[in-house]
């Protein structure tokens, strides 16, 4: 099966709903329409954006994002995907706050506070139908800050039916792919383990992923530092060069640097990928690569990049796929040797598009 992959890098504002939709919808109007651009690029089969893409991330308790709260299929962030999905006759992956009332009725009392806080995702079809709804499983600090619960059901995977095919597929949210609360052992490889078992072939993530430069322990200078750094503007960046990776996972750390460590923004590259963010998201897939029965799995993480107030995100979504090949991890030193085709990356502060055209196979090469 070939699976064109388009990921929407953005920076949303906190509650600035109609301003990102302007915004986002622009970013991929130029990206998806531009004729200097392969045609057979500008027609993605998946169009996955970040986690709470359309709201912001880091509000500060459950009264500020209530205003913000969705029904499933009901709200703004719905309405939205299911206009892109019909526009550009694809699939949309969205992240959006969810709220679920105990009570099903068809019309719930809006005054009543019968209900739950999800932080999901929802993949809608060119038909505005949706697929499927994923609530967040391993939540964050900042989820339950504003109330979130955990999904019920954990962990999912389901039949995603696309291009005339069923594919196994498995969406996960940010912190399902840390161990557990972080108190969870590193190697218990929850998410991992769970798309292994289940035999996923497609993996899409969105997050709101945290940059390696970014502390909790900033000051307000700092703080305002990197925050205006991220005013300035700057050009959008349309990945849709199968030449231009970006490569994430073999570029050479700068923030090692003693340079880098003494004054970070001053080298702070926005076109660059944020490295250690890469090989981490690789370190916690360690189960696709090192399982019996080695498969090739396409990997899709879509995550935002920007300031939302006090955090600084990682951008560099990254598509890649595993392959068949025997890959190994030693426990005492935490290395990986894998079997792996990278196809992009964005830059770790850049706005924009990767998008990229991807050949999935089974177990035994056998074109899907």
């Amino acid at each position: 099966m070939r699976l064109r992959i388009a990921a929407v890098q953005v920076n949303p504002r906190l509650g600035k709903i109609e301003e990102n939709i302007k915004k986002f919808t622009k970013i991929i109007e130029n990206g998806l329409t531009d004729k200097s651009i392969n045609k057979s690029l500008r027609t993605p089969d998946i169009l996955i954006l970040p986690e709470l893409a359309l709201t912001g991330y880091n509000f500060a308790s459950k009264k500020d994002i209530e205003p913000y709260l969705e029904v499933q299929g009901k709200g703004t962030t719905y309405n939205w995907a299911k206009e892109i999905s019909s526009k550009y006759n694809c699939h949309t992956l969205i992240g959006y706050p969810e709220k679920k009332y105990f009570t099903e009725t068809p019309t719930p009392p809006q005054d009543t506070n019968d209900f739950k806080i999800y932080n999901s995702a929802v993949l809608v079809n060119p038909q505005g139908e949706i697929v499927h709804n994923y609530r967040k499983t391993f939540l964050y600090e900042t989820d339950e800050t504003w109330g979130c619960s955990e999904s019920p059901t954990g962990f999912e995977t389901f039949d995603f039916k696309i291009k005339g095919q069923k594919i196994k597929t498995t969406i996960g949210i940010c912190m399902d792919l840390n161990p557990y609360n972080f108190k969870a052992p590193f190697d218990a490889f929850e998410f991992g383990n769970h798309v292994v078992k289940t035999d996923a072939r497609l993996v899409l993530v969105p997050t709101a992923w945290m940059n390696t430069d970014f502390k909790d322990t900033w000051t307000q200078e700092q703080i305002k530092e990197w925050n205006d750094l991220y005013d300035k503007d700057e050009p959008i960046e349309y990945n849709i060069d199968a030449n231009n990776k970006n490569e994430i996972l073999y570029q050479k750390n700068e923030k090692e640097n003693f340079m880098y460590k003494t004054n970070p923004i001053k080298h702070f590259k926005k076109e660059q990928a944020d490295l250690s963010t890469g090989r981490y998201w690789l370190t916690r897939l360690n189960p696709l690569f090192t399982n019996n029965k080695p498969t090739s799995r396409l990997i899709a993480i879509c995550n935002r990049t920007g300031m939302d107030k006090n955090l600084m995100y990682a951008g560099s979504s990254t598509i890649f796929k595993t392959n068949s090949g025997i890959s190994s991890y030693d426990e005492s030193s935490g290395g990986l040797i894998a079997d792996f085709s990278l196809f992009g990356t964005m830059g770790q502060a850049t706005e924009g598009l990767l998008v990229r055209d991807v050949e999935l196979k089974d177990q035994d090469d056998e074109v899907l």
